[in-house]
């Protein structure tokens, strides 16, 4: 007849050091693991928020010389245009500047 699991020599040094000695470890184990997850996940945080916001100061510094660069490029397209415009009213003026002179010759 064999003896049952509770009384077999092998299993209770093992069950009395499970009780004894492993909660106390589990309990510091748990506590130092739990601190760490914790100073972990602050970092993580941390770092993260860094990037966020490096990310967003570099987005702002993007805008800012998109916006720049329209804001030059309006510029030199109203000038264009300012130019265009004179230029065309140069030609219409000349244009119709020999039949004015013909009538100052008249008169």
């Amino acid at each position: 007849m064999e003896l049952p699991w509770s009384w077999s020599s092998s299993l209770p040094p093992y069950r009395v050091a499970y009780s004894v000695h492993f909660p106390r470890r589990r309990r510091s184990d748990v506590r130092i693991v739990a601190i760490i997850i914790i100073i972990a996940i602050i970092i993580i945080i941390a770092i993260i928020i860094i990037i966020a916001i490096i990310i967003i100061i570099a987005i702002i510094i993007i805008i800012a010389i998109i916006i720049i660069i329209a804001i030059i490029i309006i510029i030199a397209i109203i000038i264009i245009i300012a130019i265009i415009i004179i230029i065309a009213i140069i030609a219409i003026v000349a244009f119709f500047s020999p039949p004015r002179r013909e009538h100052e010759a008249d008169s």
